[in-house]
């Protein structure tokens, strides 16, 4: 009796809705005569049924037009899918078409998106003997496109009339129906901070190591991590991805400190050479002073003049000094020293620095230069790997405070003179005050 009530409600149902799609699962093993006798919405009494956003729970989960067990299958539905259940029976759940799916209807009876004609059948796919998922009536709007595997249909989405069904047992409750629209807009936030953080730190990577700049992108990943838990996929893949990028940085790091000691050794190699031409350097300048200084002499009609190698106290010494004769033959062979000099520094700094001129080296020379103030005066000691040609004077005292030289200034100009220069440090070969190169000069 129960099996020949349950038909004769069935097909009743199934006249006047003849629009309804049912899940089941493929473990399920109810018989058809277990289908329920009542479902929320038909024609009977029933207590008020309030929609709710509902999680499936199992892989594959059938999706059927009819509530049996030998309805068609639409599609399988896996675990942790969302719907909105807007019906119940005894056994199964109304649910509202997902957003994903897409229904056919014939192209015949549509003009400029409106339905003409009654009862026009939607269907599940685009053929004449697909199963009918709803149905449209003379005068209804619809948005669709020609379907690609058939252009005799329209595609478009199924109709507020087509509702599936899903075994109760296999579907767990959330909340209210608005919650899938909140998971679903947090999917979206997670996804795209997900996607716009991989293509940054992809961009970051193809940096030189020194301009790498990870801090964004390790908050993102965290920010994935810490505030969207419930998005397990997600959390994953930004771990993956974070612990990725974090390897990839680690390698370039080591890549880099292993040149920048090859690089600090081979400085080190080429400064040792430079340091010995400078020595060499320094006697042939010597020879010239000494030559120089006894023609000097010579034209003054006093003795030769030995020059002799100071120490750090004699360089302090503060007298004066007639240098007017010779300063002037002195400058060429002065700057001719320290221009072989300046090109090993270059050339030390250009190997760090591929395809620049020595322009650009002083101009780094620049940006990092040092301010200082003094007299300038001729040191004209003839010693040995000396650190420069002219002495400053502290303004006040007199006293040596550092060697210069320079190939871009003439500092001979400015003998005498209380002047603020813009100078780079160089070595000071062990003497006593620090060595500098002057970039600029003014009162």
């Amino acid at each position: 009796m129960r099996t020949a009530c349950t038909y004769i409600f069935l097909t009743a149902a199934i006249a006047t809705n003849p629009f309804y799609f049912f899940l089941q699962a493929d473990t399920e093993t109810k018989s058809s005569a277990d289908i329920p006798s009542k479902l929320s919405g038909s024609a009977s009494q029933s207590p008020a049924f309030h929609p709710f956003t509902g999680k499936i729970t199992k892989n594959k989960v059938r999706m059927r037009i009819q509530p049996s067990l030998d309805g068609t299958i639409l599609r399988e539905l896996n675990k942790d899918e969302l719907l909105i259940v807007v019906g119940e029976g005894e056994d199964f759940y109304k649910v509202a078409p997902p957003e994903d799916l897409k229904a056919y209807v014939f192209r015949t009876y549509i003009l400029d998106n409106v339905v003409e004609g009654d009862r026009v059948n939607v269907r599940a796919e685009p053929n004449l003997e697909a199963p009918i998922v709803a149905q449209l009536n003379s005068g209804d709007k619809v948005e669709g496109t020609v379907s690609t595997l058939n252009s005799k249909w329209l595609e478009i989405s199924p109709p507020s009339s087509a509702h599936f069904y899903v075994s109760k047992e296999f579907v767990e409750k959330l909340g209210d129906a608005s919650l899938l629209g909140t998971i679903q807009r947090r999917r979206e936030e997670v996804n795209a901070l997900l996607n716009s953080t991989y293509l940054l730190s992809q961009s970051e990577m193809q940096k030189p190591f020194e301009k790498i700049q990870l801090e964004k992108i390790v908050s993102n990943f965290q920010k994935v991590i810490m505030n969207f838990s419930d998005f397990p996929d997600q959390v994953g893949r930004a771990k993956q991805l974070l612990s990725s990028i974090q390897e990839h940085y680690l390698e370039k790091k080591i890549a880099f400190l292993e040149t920048r000691s090859r690089l600090s050794k081979e400085w080190q190699a080429k400064n040792m050479e430079l340091t010995a031409e400078m020595k060499s350097q320094q006697e042939r300048l010597q020879q010239l002073e000494n030559k120089l200084l006894q023609a000097t002499a010579t034209e003054a009609g006093q003795p030769a003049i030995e020059a002799e190698p100071i120490g750090f106290a004699a360089a302090m010494v503060d007298r004066p000094r007639d240098i007017s004769t010779a300063a002037s033959i002195r400058e060429d062979s002065k700057v001719e020293g320290w221009l072989a000099a300046e090109n090993k520094l270059f050339e030390l700094w250009q190997a760090e620095h591929p395809g620049t001129d020595i322009s650009a080296f002083y101009q780094e020379q620049l940006a990092h230069a040092q301010t200082i103030k003094g007299i300038i005066e001729v040191y004209p000691r003839t010693v040995k790997n000396k650190p420069g040609d002219y002495l400053l004077l502290h303004p006040t005292s007199k006293k040596a405070i550092a060697y210069l030289y320079s190939t871009r200034i003439n500092l001979q100009n400015s003998l005498g003179k209380e002047v603020v220069l813009r100078v780079a440090e160089r070595p000071n070969n062990g003497f006593a005050f620090q060595a500098y190169y002057v970039l600029g000069i003014g009162d």
